[in-house]
């Protein structure tokens, strides 16, 4: 008897400080989890599900020392948020950072909602350097190797697109511009000057563009940089979509 408790107690300390694995032998980590493609079980992981009233009342268990970083579904708002749970305000997984309750970013498909940013670090000089728009429905280039070229765009839905470029701004070590009137025309499907742009006057120049797109409310602005780079022409782009 006294044999199979030992092997008991062994058996109990090994399962405590090993790797834990469901659906594998072999865990890569101190949890891992490993789908079932096959059959007709869900697969996934469900935090604890509660709602914002219940998770406030329950705000006094929760402590920096011991549960920072616990994660909950909080199934509908708090209807008095306040304290640990001020935040929870919709549903959505919250984390507790030991202070109160945050909410885990989202993305979502909603046009109103955020943002999408691409880029392109410093290279070269050249016409070859293209940028598209998250969407890809613009894209932007500069047009030369060297100053005294423009910065261009296209549209990419196989039709003209009318938009308004209400600012332009550029920077250079002598002097800085900008125009706040709204230049009214067309995005084409074939290269040209952003509405509005004058030529790159100099190296080291920042040049920005806001351009409204008046099909889908859009907003996007460009950032295009020439700079020079140990006597080489060198661009980089930005382009932040709304």
């Amino acid at each position: 008897m006294k044999k199979l408790e030992i092997l008991f107690f062994l058996t109990i300390a090994t399962f405590s400080y090993s790797q834990v694995g469901i659906n594998t032998p072999s865990p890569k980590a101190t949890l891992d989890i490993i789908a079932q493609p096959a059959g007709t079980a869900a697969d996934g992981i469900i935090a604890p599900r509660i709602s914002g009233d219940n998770l406030r009342t329950k705000s006094p268990v929760y402590t920096a020392a011991d549960h920072t970083g616990a994660i909950v579904y909080v199934t509908q708002a708090d209807s008095a948020p306040a304290g640990k749970t001020v935040n929870v305000t919709s549903a959505g997984y919250y984390y507790f950072d030991g202070t109160v309750w945050v909410l885990f970013n989202t993305v979502t498909n909603n046009p109103l909602e955020g943002s999408s940013v691409v880029k392109m670090r410093l290279t070269n000089s050249s016409s070859a350097n293209v940028l598209t728009t998250k969407s890809g429905t613009y894209s932007f280039r500069y047009n030369g190797t060297g100053i005294n070229n423009w910065w261009e765009m296209k549209s990419n839905t196989g039709s003209n697109r009318p938009i308004s470029v209400f600012v332009s701004e550029n920077w250079a070590p002598s002097s800085q511009s900008s125009s706040v009137s709204p230049n009214n025309s067309n995005a084409t499907t074939a290269w040209s000057r952003i509405p509005g742009s004058t030529i790159v006057g100099a190296t080291n120049e920042l040049n920005v563009f806001r351009i409204y797109d008046l099909t889908d409310g859009k907003e996007i602005i460009l950032e295009g940089n020439l700079i020079d780079v140990g006597g080489t022409i060198k661009q980089a782009m930005i382009a932040t979509e709304y």
